[in-house]
């Protein structure tokens, strides 16, 4: 299955419907119409056909005069599952698949309780770091989008404690549009300047967790209550000595509406949705997912209270996408 997303305009403002063909150029055809009106329209249609098919996609907008526009796109269908950045963590060389590393002491070792090697991401005691690594859309993959999705493995070792302070954990992983603007660190969001959704973990015992660790999304978004982030809680925590996979999905709202979107899940169970967040004002489309920020960090007021690490493995990102 694949979408096909259109938005047409007219400028005389009288649009009557939209025509959108797909055909792998035999007698293969998929076909469909729908009524609009106005100046401007936008939807998607989606379409079946086999992974790797080169595929012609039509778009006809007619309007009620009889007047048509024409737009034909050639188009080559992925392999199920393809990222469009994956970083494997087999080798240092992997590090470098980030666009920007800050933390030249991470390292690729070798992978606890499984086969093969991990990211592990030592933090040392007393000190808040852990790691900032950052793969942008625009660097890896020439645009930033409205939505993405990103999944990767986790490893809490039985070193790992919790600082007394706050929630005690780290930031981890997450998708951002900060821009250096806002964001993060107390940078309040607005919906002009900026947002960010990393995960955190948290020590359970403050919380409603029932595993050694509690997850939940840090959030700087529009609506938010505070100068800091809003703390979403996962309904599924981690647990230590056991590798778990993290899935998270975002998406932009509508500039102005409440309608943006995060989940969340561990081991491909749900854990998190909220489907109401504002990260943009009307007028600020250019507010997008700008990168996927690798970012491990003890912030606030605490720090490491013992020497530990997180390891981290099979980091995929996909772009204009809830899945892969």
């Amino acid at each position: 299955m694949f979408s096909v997303r259109w938005t047409v305009a007219d400028d005389e403002e009288d649009l009557d419907f939209v025509e959108v063909a797909a055909n792998d150029g035999s007698s293969s055809l998929d076909f469909a119409v729908q009524d609009v009106s106005g100046g401007q329209a936008s939807g998607w249609e989606l379409f079946q056909f086999p992974v790797g098919k080169e595929l012609d996609v039509h778009v006809r907008a007619t309007d009620s005069n009889g007047d048509t526009s024409r737009k034909t796109k050639t188009v080559t269908l992925g392999k199920v599952g393809e990222a469009d950045i994956l970083i494997p963590f087999d080798e240092r060389s992997d590090l470098d698949e980030f666009t920007e590393m800050n933390h030249d002491d991470n390292r690729i070792a070798s992978a606890p309780n499984r086969d093969g090697d991990a990211f592990e991401v030592p933090i040392s005691e007393g000190s808040h770091y852990g790691t900032s690594c950052r793969s942008k859309f625009e660097n890896e993959t020439g645009s930033e989008p409205i939505e993405a999705y990103a999944e990767f493995y986790i490893y809490f070792p039985s070193s790992f404690e919790y600082a007394d302070a706050g929630p005690g954990g780290t930031k981890l992983p997450g998708f951002a549009g900060t821009y250096d603007k806002a964001g993060w660190g107390g940078r309040s969001s607005d919906g002009t300047n900026g947002w960010s959704a990393r995960m955190m973990n948290h020590d359970p015992t403050e919380g409603h967790w029932s595993r050694d660790h509690g997850l939940l999304s840090y959030v700087y978004h529009a609506d938010m209550s505070g100068t800091y982030g809003d703390e979403l809680e996962w309904n599924i925590g981690a647990n230590s000595e056991q590798w778990h996979k993290i899935s998270q999905y975002v998406k932009m709202n509508t500039p102005g509406r409440n309608d943006g979107v995060i989940r969340g899940w561990v081991d491909d169970d749900l854990a998190l949705e909220r489907e109401e967040l504002m990260f943009r004002e009307e007028g600020y489309e250019n507010i997008k997912i700008e990168q996927f920020w690798f970012n491990v960090y003890h912030g606030g007021s605490w720090t490491a209270p013992t020497d530990t690490a997180i390891y981290f493995d099979d980091l995929k990102i996909k772009k204009n996408a809830s899945s892969l």
